[in-house]
């Protein structure tokens, strides 16, 4: 029987504006790399509204895991990229 893996989805919500935003401390494309049932969007938040105010972003940078549908992590500020690879391997069982 083939192993059925859950699709997760780390949500970056961010704006142009946001200098902080620009601060390369992480490098989407290698954590990408490293786990591969994670799937990464950016959204700027001025452009979309609507799904700023679902879920629910008072301030940005903002990171958002999902597991499906359901958000299991959310992380508000600027962090490290080691920071986030280890909250990743915690919820996406890498090792």
């Amino acid at each position: 029987m083939k192993e059925i893996k859950e699709e997760y989805k780390l949500i970056e919500f961010y704006a142009n504006w946001c200098v902080s935003c620009h601060i390369p401390e992480i490098t989407t494309a290698s954590i990408e790399k490293k786990n591969e049932n994670l799937n990464i969007q950016r959204i700027d938040i001025d452009s979309n509204p609507d799904l700023t105010l679902q879920f629910g972003v008072r301030s940005i940078p903002a990171l958002t895991l999902l597991r499906g549908e359901t958000e299991i992590w959310r992380y508000s500020g600027l962090i490290s990229e080691s920071e986030l690879v280890s909250v990743l391997a915690k919820h996406l069982n890498n090792k």
